[in-house]
């Protein structure tokens, strides 16, 4: 059986694969009508106690089939496939969902994805993932996911990215980690 992973242990496999690193173009280099690649993976921290539950309520995103600048990629083209199969072979984590799209952002602006609909049925998982265009590059997690309790954890984060970076969005019940790159 595998040795459980530890919360270091995750980070410092996570250093290896490109978290934080400056590999890829910059976002100057975009062109105008940007379409980016986006790869989310959603897990359940082991052990850990969240604070009181609360509710917020996210923006509306439209489904894939109704958002023409979403394009969900199969799963053959995820890039995370390893780091979620260590994830799944782990003692204590719990991979919630894990997908892959296309999105595409007009300049200054944003696309927002459902990731319900991302993620896939069953995950359990709700919420959104948005790619906003301006100066610099961002990307907004706002994920739900409901306790058997009936109260909610949610993680809520928005954060300025490069092209090929690898980040890890913390919260004591769920992880996430997300990449945006060039399409």
């Amino acid at each position: 059986m595998p040795a459980p992973l530890s919360r270091r242990t995750l980070l410092a496999g996570l250093g290896g694969l490109g978290v934080g690193a400056l590999a890829g173009p910059t976002f100057a280099q975009a062109p105008a009508g940007a379409r980016f690649r986006v790869e989310v993976l959603v897990f359940r921290q082991p052990g850990a106690t969240p604070p009181a539950p609360t509710v917020m309520t996210l923006p509306e995103a439209a489904a894939p089939e109704t958002n023409p600048r979403i394009q969900l990629l199969p799963a053959a083209e995820w890039r995370f496939g390893n780091l979620g199969g260590a994830l799944r072979r782990s003692s204590g984590y719990r991979v919630l969902g894990q997908g892959a799209w296309i999105a595409t952002v007009p300049a200054n602006g944003s696309t927002t994805a459902n990731l319900a609909e991302m993620l896939g049925p069953g995950s359990g998982v709700n919420g959104a993932v948005t790619v906003q265009r301006g100066q610099y590059l961002f990307l907004r997690v706002q994920v739900n996911w409901p306790t058997p309790e009936g109260g909610v954890h949610q993680l809520r984060e928005r954060r300025r990215v490069r092209f090929d970076e690898r980040h890890y969005f913390d919260h004591p019940a769920l992880g996430v980690i997300a990449q945006v790159s060039q399409a």
